[in-house]
């Protein structure tokens, strides 16, 4: 009875750490439209800086990562350079409202890709959260969602489906390491797009916003 019930106390315990890290990187992640916004540079600039600084800073903090030859991790981090990349560039062809709300259709993608590839079929609980979210993502930015910027639309989409296939990869790599997937996503970022880094300086001040883009909107995160 007592090995049970310290059983059932440390999935409590680890519960709620995994809410509670969950809500951190959604705060963190939430800086990103306003930042991004705030540098004048080309946007596959701004994601391989971003990444090269997140990529150091998850390297001081991760012990000893490993990238193994894995179909999954190295098909998780491309998801990483997918999402990163496509979200900055949307961001600065499109509003951050629409950019923020179209990649987060995530979540349906999400439970579309788990119930065949995790073997996780969505709850009607987890389909009724999803519209919830969605619709309340869509209630908040209503007054700022347009129409207007139509490839930067399509591009937050794409944003939303690589998402998507990096959160389910992620799930899948559960019982091994998915932040070293993360940590593999930054550097190739950062070296796919150093050469447009090499191409011209950011804005006066940018360096600041990009600072904290890598440092706490991706890194920590």
């Amino acid at each position: 009875m007592g090995t049970a019930l310290r059983y059932v106390e440390e999935a409590m315990r680890t519960h709620t750490q995994a809410v509670g890290c969950l809500a951190g990187a959604a705060l963190l992640w939430s800086l990103g439209g306003l930042l991004i916004k705030w540098i004048d540079w080309h946007p596959l600039a701004i994601a391989g800086a971003r990444s090269a600084i997140a990529a150091a800073t998850m390297a001081l903090l991760l012990p000893k990562p490993q990238f193994a030859r894995s179909a999954t991790q190295w098909g998780a981090a491309l998801c990483y350079v997918g999402t990163v990349v496509l979200f900055v560039s949307a961001t600065k062809m499109t509003t951050a409202a629409n950019a923020i709300f179209l990649q987060y259709t995530a979540p349906i993608y999400i439970a579309l890709f788990g119930a065949w590839f995790l073997g996780e079929p969505p709850s009607k609980l987890d389909w009724g959260l999803i519209l919830l979210a969605v619709v309340g993502i869509a209630l908040f930015f209503l007054d700022q969602i347009t129409m207007t910027g139509f490839w930067g639309n399509i591009t937050a989409l794409a944003s939303g489906l690589s998402f998507a296939g990096l959160a389910v990869l992620l799930r899948k790599q559960k019982d091994a390491a998915p932040a070293d997937s993360v940590l593999l996503g930054n550097l190739l970022t950062a070296v796919l797009f150093l050469p447009f880094c090499l191409k011209s300086a950011p804005g006066k001040g940018s360096w600041m916003a990009l600072i904290l883009l890598g440092v706490f909107q991706l890194g920590l995160s």
